[in-house]
């Protein structure tokens, strides 16, 4: 009789070990999980927050092209664009190759077949709007014509 007492408390305490392990990793499948899932959140927040950025990038950079008589302004410009550009670089955000660079449609839009006879066919020979990547992700392709 206590064989068998013993056999069956053996056999429950097997059975709770392995409810315990099975719990263990359920819960470490929820850390990881929880993890993976703050990650993207915080690299969609990113991606959103430098998204809006890039229209002040923008900005800056028809502000540098326009004539200017006022050299401290254009001065003040020129830095300030150089610190927009720093930050975009600490946060991992890199320009698209374009001009030049064979037409791909997962970096480049193409608003405009071009017949340049100065470029190979399927070639950006025009940027419009230059694009942008956040490490390996996408925020804004670059707005190209292409050479026929």
């Amino acid at each position: 009789d206590l064989k068998d007492a013993l056999a069956q408390k053996e056999a429950e305490l097997a059975d709770q070990k392995d409810q315990h392990l099975r719990l263990m990793a359920e819960y470490q499948n929820y850390r990881n999980r929880t993890t993976e899932e703050k990650k993207k959140i915080y690299g969609d927040a990113k991606m959103d927050c430098v998204k809006e950025l890039l229209n002040v990038m923008d900005t800056f950079e028809r502000a540098l092209e326009a004539p200017c008589t006022d050299e401290n302004y254009k001065k003040g410009v020129e830095l300030t664009f150089a610190q927009i550009q720093k930050a975009f670089e600490k946060l991992g955000v890199t320009e698209i190759a374009a001009l030049g660079e064979t037409f791909d449609p997962n970096l480049h839009n193409a608003i405009k077949q071009v017949d340049d006879s100065e470029y190979e066919s399927d070639k950006v020979c025009e940027v419009f709007q230059k694009g942008y990547l956040l490490g390996d992700r996408l925020i804004r392709p670059a707005m190209v014509a292409v050479s026929v």
